[in-house]
């Protein structure tokens, strides 16, 4: 069942209202009036209609639990967006409630409670073969994934001050993701002319058959499929097509958690950096990889994004960077080093961000003859290492 029902005293009021009518049955054969008699068949009517309207209530309610992920950046406002529709008896006067975490404030007054929980409770009414659809507004507080953890809904009897409470069973699948703010962080274009990639720069030993950018002279020793026949024809000499010249500018992040043996206290600042730099990356179309020394279960023992560019590869990066837990298994950073080293080919640069350094690294100093290495070890900083 979708749905499960608690109903709070309601045989603390059936006893009351089953006592007040044996008094009035009572008193009607004792006076013989027919006063106590209407008195007792309200009575009576008062509780057949509470007893049915307790049973049936809420039976043919439906919530509509479509799967929604909704992302935003932290400080932006978004909204639970909640659909109902009720095919029994209508709610009158009720009482919505939901929990969720607290990634996302209500807009509205709210009750925090322990644990990274929010609730809110605000009013539910809605009438027979009614669709009804409700918004809570919240706000994006900080890094994380919110979901609703709980659905109530509060039904008033109709006489007396009791309660049925409709808990909804099934997980709810609304998500609210909350990207972790951009850091600003100086950003310089570093290429590697030496190896073929996708970034145009005007010095490079490669180019790129697929962009061409103009024509010239041909000269002896030009290949024969890069004539351009249609300039020579229009030339009356013979014209060579000039392509884009390419380099590789990929970027490599790595991102250690730890301090000795806990996770540093500077984390979300460090988070906030490195979705600055993935931001920048991904607008200026330059390919990047993530590395963070928190363990995975996989064949990179690491949480890892693979070199990658475009929406998709900045989404995934956001998402992880979103999520990424705050107290977890760890590993030595000279550990995911050495994973790197074996089994990764290294990109144009790569930027540490630690709070430690890595001077003394074995795979720092190897690297460091091959391509540019940079610490970043001030949120607001960076220095050669």
């Amino acid at each position: 069942m979708e749905w499960t029902r608690h109903d709070y005293d309601a045989e603390k009021t059936l006893r009351i209202f089953t006592f007040i009518c044996l008094f009035f049955l009572i008193a009607f054969f004792a006076f013989r009036s027919y006063e106590l008699a209407a008195v007792l068949t309200f009575i009576g009517a008062v509780i057949v209609l509470q007893r049915l309207y307790a049973r049936k209530v809420g039976n043919a309610l439906v919530f509509h639990n479509n799967t929604k992920r909704s992302r935003l950046v932290a400080g932006a406002e978004g909204a639970w967006v909640l659909t109902f529709s009720n095919g029994g008896l209508p709610i009158w006067g009720g009482r919505l409630k939901i929990i969720f975490h607290d990634a996302v404030i209500p807009v509205t007054e709210g009750e925090t409670l322990h644990g990274g929980f929010q609730e809110v409770e605000m009013p539910f009414s809605i009438s027979a073969k009614q669709k009804l659809t409700i918004k809570v507004p919240v706000h994006a507080s900080h890094r994380g994934l919110a979901r609703i953890t709980k659905l109530e809904i509060i039904v008033p009897h109709l006489f007396g001050e009791e309660q049925i409470v409709l808990e909804y069973n099934p997980m709810i699948r609304q998500e609210q993701l909350v990207y972790p703010k951009q850091g600003k962080e100086p950003f310089r274009m570093i290429a590697a002319p030496q190896k073929p990639g996708v970034s145009d720069i005007r010095h490079s030993l490669f180019t790129d058959a697929f962009q061409p950018v103009g024509t010239r002279d041909y000269v002896s020793g030009d290949q024969f499929a890069h004539i351009h026949w249609k300039a020579s024809a229009r030339a009356g000499i013979y014209q060579t097509k000039v392509f884009a010249t390419v380099a590789d500018e990929s970027r490599l992040f790595c991102l250690d958690v730890t301090v000795g043996r806990g996770i540093t206290i500077g984390l979300e600042e460090r988070v906030e950096q490195l979705a600055g730099l993935v931001t920048e990356c991904y607008k200026k179309q330059i390919p990047f990889a993530v590395a963070i020394n928190i363990r995975s279960a996989g064949k990179v023992p690491f949480l890892y994004i693979p070199s990658g560019e475009g929406t998709q590869h900045h989404q995934r990066t956001m998402e992880l960077l979103a999520v990424l837990p705050r107290s977890a298994a760890t590993m030595p950073i000279e550990a995911m080093l050495a994973f790197l080293d074996s089994h990764m080919e290294l990109p144009a640069s790569v930027y540490f961000l630690s709070d430690q350094s890595q001077d003394d690294s074995v795979f720092v100093k190897k690297w460091g003859r091959r391509v540019p290495l940079f610490a970043l070890d001030k949120p607001k900083g960076r220095e050669s290492a």
